[in-house]
């Protein structure tokens, strides 16, 4: 079995968000069980950078074929969305796979795939990483600009593809006014939660590099951006600082800044709430150093205004670092089953605010938290048994069967 994996940003283009490392991941997994894996992207690195990488020639990385091909969309912001070479090269070599599978929506190699399929009629799925949901619709980035291409263009797109990969039940329930009534299937994201177990000393080192051994260290990791809805951690901090309860608390701010202009935001509101000695930026984390940065924190707080199943999340369980998570993440149940591995709050000030007190107030219950998170990462995030499944969704699809552990609609 051939498969053609399409997506727009690819290792190391961690900056571009975690579509790229949850695919990477996911690819090179499928390679080690045996699959024949093939992958198409761009050289956008996020944040209106480009890879240094050849172009338009094969790559092996850790056993998966990988082809860059250079964008030629205008706008630095979105220029993953074209690439004049990456669509020539699907229709020149789409016959020659079993199955395409495309990854995120909105850009133009999924229009190409579909042109291509109704010639050679190859199956393709669609993974949209949360990027149909309504929640994503309606609130990040213009609403005016992706409906009318939902409606003309995506539409068609979704309604020929084979089937929707979804990350959760919860995706695919706030997806439904998009997704066309197409059939589905779920399988998460996944890391290899091995990698994600740094030593005491380096724990050790990294928390006493932030001068915070006696404090309680929360943690945002990811893209500085209004979708992680951070002003809204600065407010509840501002109210547990009058409340005279913020005094061994540090946040740390990790990732780079894909929305400038809400950082600046952000740094006035620091100086407003006279935060910041209880504020630290510390840019971009390399991967080789993330472990050691989530192992060495006490807490995630990701209050989104929508997430699917966020690599940060997956990767700070593995960690074994509890989490905080608005109502509006994909996963949020799972948090909050059996054990327990983190907090679920609403989207608001005084729910934060709730939370973040009691955890200030009793920080003893994060190391029985933390001993979950291992165990929830191991259960339902761990990529060998990722990898297996979507084998098994790959299977499905050319065998037209469903198998149940899949939760075909």
């Amino acid at each position: 079995m051939k498969i053609l994996h399409i997506v727009p940003w690819y290792e190391p283009a961690w900056n571009a968000g975690g579509t790229a490392s949850a695919v990477a991941s996911l690819c090179k997994a499928m390679v080690k069980q045996g699959d024949d894996i093939t992958v198409y992207t761009t050289n956008d690195a996020g944040q209106g950078k480009r890879l240094d990488c050849p172009l338009g020639q094969l790559i092996n990385r850790d056993g998966v074929k990988t082809w860059y091909f250079a964008c030629d969309f205008p706008f630095k912001s979105k220029a993953a969305f074209y690439s004049r070479d990456l669509c020539q090269k699907i229709s020149e070599t789409m016959i020659d796979f079993d199955l395409v599978h495309v990854s995120a929506t909105r850009h133009a190699y999924g229009l190409s795939v579909y042109r291509n399929h109704k010639i050679n009629k190859i199956p393709y799925l669609i993974s949209p990483h949360a990027s149909l949901m309504e929640a994503w619709i309606n609130k990040i980035g213009s609403r005016l600009l992706k409906l009318p291409y939902l409606w003309l263009i995506e539409s068609a797109i979704i309604r020929h593809a084979t089937a929707i990969h979804f990350l959760s039940s919860a995706e695919r329930q706030a997806s439904q006014a998009y997704s066309y009534g197409k059939s589905s299937f779920i399988v998460p994201n996944g890391i290899p939660c091995e990698l994600f177990a740094p030593s005491p000393d380096q724990v050790a080192a990294r928390r006493q590099s932030l001068a915070a051994n006696n404090r309680t260290i929360l943690l945002h990791m990811g893209r500085i951006h209004p979708q992680k809805n951070i002003h809204l951690t600065l407010e509840a901090l501002a109210q547990l600082k009058q409340k005279n309860i913020l005094a061994n608390t540090l946040y740390v701010l990790a990732g780079p800044d894909s929305d400038k202009t809400y950082k600046s935001y952000l740094c006035r509101r620091i100086e407003e709430y006279n935060l910041s000695g209880y504020i630290r930026w510390v840019g971009p984390v390399p991967p080789t150093d993330i472990s050691t940065w989530y192992a060495a924190c006490d807490l995630l707080v990701l209050p989104s205004q929508v997430e699917g199943i966020s690599m940060s999340v997956i990767e700070s369980l593995a960690c074994g670092l509890p989490v905080l998570l608005s109502d509006k993440a994909a996963n949020s149940t799972d948090i909050t089953g059996d054990p327990p591995a983190g907090f679920v709050v609403r989207e608001s000030v005084q729910s934060l605010f709730a939370t973040l007190h009691y955890i200030l107030k009793y920080p003893h219950i994060l190391k029985q938290l933390s001993a979950n998170a291992v165990i929830l990462a191991h259960q339902k995030y761990n990529i060998h048994n990722i990898a297996q499944m979507m084998k098994q969704a790959y299977n499905d699809i050319l065998a037209n069967t469903k198998n149940i552990e899949l939760q075909w609609n």
